[in-house]
């Protein structure tokens, strides 16, 4: 990854790598799409020794398809006890019945029916050998049980949202471990000395002459920030 690691992005990459370092550590990331949360996620990860796992949305994709894609992420956790960030963005929920699992699984570690006999069976005899190297009872409910813990422990779910309109406090509303089980980290706008670094690390590239690259960087700050000021100023005049 090409990364422009200034004050501000160290900060939020601190926070992300010491919540997704804790057990049952999870993160609400709060901030706008572009300001580079996602980057400081795997990177957080990759610091962590965690595996990075996320969804992959299709034009066909439903609940069958996230609730296997979250399996995954579950058997990595739980069945072969391996620390793993589940990255979830706002482009991901496209039903809001996703929300719903995430709940669940952020407030007990489990999401009802998930599972058909067939793979509880095989989770049981795969999770067994864990449950009794730390002395746990190896009858099916406990092992399930011991399954659950260890997802707990080692999956870290880091959601990223949006706060711009009203869908954003809907979901804390109807969702509250999104809040109560979570971490929040937000992310304000970019200041602009960090915006003037991720310029030079671009124009120093160009076949220009480079007495010309910091004013280039300096122009291309300023028609930054006045798009950001021209769209506060057009939203509060609607």
């Amino acid at each position: 990854m090409q990364l422009v690691l200034f004050d501000d992005a160290i900060l939020h990459l601190a926070r992300i790598a010491r919540i997704i370092r804790m057990p049952r550590g999870n993160a609400l990331i709060v901030g706008l799409g572009g300001s580079g949360r996602q980057s400081l996620i795997r990177l957080a990860a990759h610091i962590g020794g965690c595996r990075f796992e996320t969804v992959e949305v299709t034009k066909s994709y439903g609940q069958q398809e996230f609730r296997e894609d979250l399996k995954k992420s579950l058997r990595i956790a739980g069945e072969k006890a391996t620390q793993c960030v589940l990255y979830i963005s706002d482009n991901h929920i496209v039903k809001e019945t996703f929300l719903e699992d995430l709940n669940n699984l952020l407030n007990v570690g489990e999401i009802p029916n998930i599972w058909q006999p067939d793979e509880i069976d095989e989770l049981v005899e795969n999770v067994r050998p864990l449950a009794k190297d730390a002395g746990k009872p190896l009858g099916r409910d406990d092992v399930m049980a011991h399954f659950t813990s260890l997802v707990r422990s080692n999956l870290h779910v880091v959601l990223c949202m949006s706060p711009s309109g009203k869908q954003f406090r809907n979901r804390l509303r109807q969702f509250p471990s999104l809040v109560n089980c979570c971490t929040m980290d937000w992310f304000g706008p970019w200041p602009q000395h960090a915006l003037l670094q991720v310029a030079r690390r671009r124009t120093v590239t160009w076949a220009v002459d480079q007495r010309y690259t910091d004013k280039m960087a300096e122009a291309c700050v300023h028609m930054h920030v006045s798009v950001e000021q021209a769209s506060a100023r057009f939203q509060s005049e609607m």
